[in-house]
């Protein structure tokens, strides 16, 4: 009898220990799915970084400080502004002074100088650290502005003062769309090599049909209304994208050592944009 008792005894505990056991997994089981269940459940907080990182991550740069930035900004444009200043002092001293009548009679071999000059200033901002170091920085834009008066007062001088009033006001315009269009959310530098592939098959044609006007004679007016116009577009693209550099915060953003870049490239883009402007208005205004 103790023997059969002592065995339905221990069946009995084992028994108990099963159940306990049993219910032990599954508690351990319903935990351990529950805090999977919190550890996959996302947190507002968890939604907003989420959201922040994933605004951080088209295109912006790993390393911003805003202000150190807008010191940037501010000293490209005070250099454009001083450029810009110079650039139209050099053409009215041109066309006040009597080296108007010269200018106009042997302007040529002043314009040839210039653009060789303003080639070299490119190479030199785009392919050597001169554009980093002053002062050989504030040389270079020196000579750009130099050489590009000179050609700016060769081009106006052939054109009315009410075509270059006009080719003005509207080059005032377009920079000002400019401005507005690279302070959008749109990311225009991710097209850069698109543009640039463009502008340099667009600079190939203009260099065709130029050959083929001085040495067979070939000239088409509405083709050459279709080039200005179609530099005319590719010239503000490109300020677009070069402000948006300018002011950072895109797929691609000037260092903040590149100031003199900067401002030799925005200074570029409005010198050529007017130019295209007023050579666009003086041939619509031909008879």
């Amino acid at each position: 009898m103790d023997t059969k008792v002592s065995k339905n005894d221990n069946a009995s505990d084992n028994s108990v220990q099963n159940v306990i056991g049993s219910d032990a997994v599954r508690s351990t089981d319903n935990v351990s799915i529950c805090m999977e269940c919190d550890e996959e459940k996302p947190t507002v907080n968890d939604l907003s970084q989420l959201n922040d990182t994933m605004i951080q991550s088209e295109g912006a740069p790993l390393e911003y400080d805003p202000e150190t930035r807008n010191d940037f900004v501010r000293k490209v444009f005070f250099i454009l502004t001083i450029m810009m200043l110079f650039t139209f002092l050099i053409v009215i001293a041109i066309y006040v002074t009597p080296l108007k009548p010269i200018f106009a009679k042997y302007g040529v071999f002043f314009v040839i100088p210039a653009a060789i000059m303003v080639m070299a200033m490119s190479y030199a901002f785009a392919c050597s650290q001169c554009s980093r170091n002053p002062p050989c920085n504030y040389m270079c834009l020196l000579i750009t502005v130099i050489s590009m008066s000179i050609i700016c007062a060769f081009i106006t001088m052939r054109y009315d003062t009410k075509i270059i009033i006009y080719a003005l006001l509207a080059t005032v315009i377009a920079v000002t769309i400019c401005t507005f269009l690279a302070l959008t959310k749109f990311d225009f530098t991710s097209w850069l090599l698109y543009v640039v592939i463009i502008a340099l098959a667009l600079s190939a044609v203009t260099m065709i049909l130029a050959v083929a006007k001085f040495a067979f004679g070939f000239y088409m007016k509405p083709l050459h209304i279709a080039i200005l116009i179609a530099g005319l577009i590719m010239n503000c693209v490109m300020l677009v994208i070069e402000l948006q550099m300018v002011l950072g915060g895109k797929s691609v953003e000037l260092s903040e050592d590149d100031y003199a870049l900067g401002a030799f490239m925005i200074y570029m883009s409005i010198i050529e944009m007017f130019l295209h402007l007023i050579k666009l208005i003086g041939l619509l205004s031909e008879d």
